[in-house]
């Protein structure tokens, strides 16, 4: 699942539940499942966990993360709030750590990739990360 659909989830938490799920079954109605075993359902809240989007198991609440990528100070802290988020997902993680230095090449690829349109802003200063790691 793209990281874009897993911050709109959390952004539905965050203002229809004030950041807490206390019955999943209400989050699957407002997602459009009809039950909390729908493996769309399933998958969206396994997507949430391994991008570091929610934590609980019965009861679901935004982490720390999540609110960065939903208030953050700048445009900066945002982009670098979705990497993190990108680089939690195990197989992105292994790619990263392989790849050393050319992580930020990487992750900014990631969030291009999956950002409607990152702020031109945010994407400079990623960029200027990279070209000075690279050296």
């Amino acid at each position: 699942m793209k990281i874009t659909d897993c911050i709109q989830i959390t952004q539905i938490i965050e203002e229809r539940f004030k950041g807490k799920v206390e019955i999943q079954a209400t989050l699957a109605a407002a997602l459009g499942h009809k039950t909390v075993k729908s493996g769309g359902y399933i998958g969206k809240i396994t997507a949430l966990r391994r991008y570091g989007l929610v934590s609980g198991r019965g009861e679901l609440t935004i982490t720390q993360l999540a609110k960065q990528i939903l208030h953050p100070m700048s445009e900066e802290e945002k982009t670098e709030a979705i990497a993190k988020a990108i680089e939690n997902v195990e197989l992105f993680k292994k790619i990263f750590e392989r790849l050393g230095k050319k992580r930020l090449q990487i992750v900014f690829g990631l969030v291009d990739i999956t950002l409607p349109q990152p702020t031109e802003i945010a994407m400079n200063k990623l960029c200027g990360k990279v070209i000075a790691e690279s050296k």
